[in-house]
């Protein structure tokens, strides 16, 4: 029995110890193609504005801007074409370091059709179908039995149906503007509840607003009806602040019910 347990040990040390090496040699990757970092701090905050939460990111990138590592467990690579190819993650559980691979496979036309996970066994968790003018026209989750089908019309994503458990779970009808925003969504989900959604943005064509409007409506005066997102920018155009609105049914205005904050910090 005794020598069971030590046949036992060993081989657990040395799996735990193989994932170790991989960690290091993933890290030693990093910093040889490293060009600096970028720590993002975020902030969240009720309606009193009094902190709830923080949370706190370190992305690293390399000299394509090309994100390479997340907080020090996501290793991302990429083909000769610069597409994402592969994600490490490593965690640790049990007390061993385990590596999770997400693999992003593309066929002739440089179109994604397979993402696949390997731990112990390797699974396809995405396929990806396009039609002759390579739009993704499916997308599909084998574990999930879900599907995303999608419609065009002036180039442009015009219709996305998701089903689950073939069962239609969700409908939406996008549309434009000139320059190619997304201005309203109208999407029914549930089969009956049906919802609009209307964007805005500003002369740098950066979203600036966003408000779900419920059309489908019950008797709780309580019941919230609509919600309103407002994003700010700093000066260097990355979003700085969200504020969140919304409004029940038996009220005209909406009421504020709090903002994230973003603040970025560079990192050598």
């Amino acid at each position: 029995m005794s020598r069971f347990v030590l046949i036992f040990s060993i081989l657990l040390l040395a799996v735990s110890c193989s994932g170790e090496l991989e960690k290091i040699k993933l890290v030693n990757e990093v910093s040889k193609n490293k060009k600096y970092g970028l720590e993002i701090i975020t902030r969240k905050f009720n309606q009193n504005d009094s902190l709830n939460f923080e949370e706190k990111r370190q992305l690293i990138l390399d000299s394509e801007n090309r994100l390479i590592c997340k907080n020090g467990s996501s290793f991302f690579f990429y083909n000769h074409s610069g597409q994402l190819s592969q994600i490490k993650s490593v965690y640790r559980r049990g007390g061993k370091t385990n590596i999770l691979i997400y693999q992003y496979i593309y066929d002739k036309k440089q179109n994604l059709r397979f993402v696949t996970y390997q731990f112990s066994d390797i699974d396809t968790i995405k396929i990806y179908a396009y039609n002759r003018l390579n739009q993704l026209v499916r997308e599909e989750y084998p574990f999930r039995k879900s599907f995303i089908y999608y419609k065009y019309r002036n180039g442009r994503v015009s219709e996305i149906t998701e089903i689950e458990n073939d069962t239609v779970s969700k409908h939406t009808e996008l549309f434009y503007d000139r320059y190619g925003n997304k201005t309203t969504e109208n999407w029914i989900f549930n089969g009956e509840r049906k919802m609009k959604t209307y964007f805005e943005f500003n002369a740098k064509q950066q979203l600036i607003s966003k408000r779900d409007s419920s059309m489908t409506t019950g008797d709780n005066p309580n019941e919230c009806v609509e919600s309103l997102d407002r994003y700010y920018y700093n000066k260097q155009d990355s979003l700085a602040e969200k504020r969140q609105y919304d409004r029940v049914l038996n009220e005209n205005d909406f009421k504020y019910r709090g903002k994230t904050t973003y603040e970025y910090k560079r990192i050598q």
